[in-house]
Order: structure tokens, then sequence, then C-alpha cells
């Protein structure tokens, strides 16, 4: 990702979609073929009303694959422009403390 950033800088978005595509994809894989998938049920029919039953239920798929996966996703390609892939790593791995440092208070 570094080494395409700073060849085209200016790819962010397109960088960070494919990324994006590529989660969805492989999640998609795993759901359907990895070792959960004996628990799917035998008929997906049902789904778009599962999915459209409940409100909580789209708000917490919403909130899961477009702010914790895509503007971070989005956000860490473009800090990709500025730092190298060591400081990103280094900032990545501090965050479990921020994380008790933000849960304790």
């Amino acid at each position: 990702m570094e080494h395409a950033l700073r060849k085209f800088p200016t790819e962010t978005k397109r960088l960070s979609s494919s990324t994006m595509l590529a989660y969805a994809l492989l999640s998609a894989l795993y759901c359907f073929y990895g070792p959960s998938a004996s628990t799917l049920p035998e008929s997906w029919m049902g789904w778009k009303e599962w999915l459209t039953s409940d409100i909580q239920v789209m708000s917490a798929l919403l909130w899961t694959g477009v702010v914790t996966t895509s503007i971070t996703t989005y956000m860490e390609t473009t800090a990709m422009k500025t730092l190298s892939a060591a400081e990103t790593t280094l900032i990545y791995q501090t965050e479990p403390l921020w994380g008790a440092l933000v849960a304790a208070c």
C-alpha cells in the first residue's frame, strides 16, 4: 500500500475501494466455506426479511461496515501518503493501549 500511494498519491479513494472489495469477497468466502459454514441455514431465502425485520440489525451492519471498516481504511490509506509502513505499524500497535485508557475513563 505504501509503495502504491507513493507512486499514485491521488488514488486514495480507489485504493481504499479495492481494499474494501477484497475484505467483502474474503468475508463472503469465509462465511460460506469457512469452519462456521455448517451452522448457516439451509435456505437463505429469508435473509432479506431477517435483515429488515429489526432496525438494530441494519444499524449494527451499517455501523460495522461503514464507520468501523470503510472510514478507518480510508483514513489509514490517506495517512500512508505521509507515513511509512513502519510508522503506521507503530501507531496501530498502540491501539490496545488507547482503548484501555478510554475504557478506564
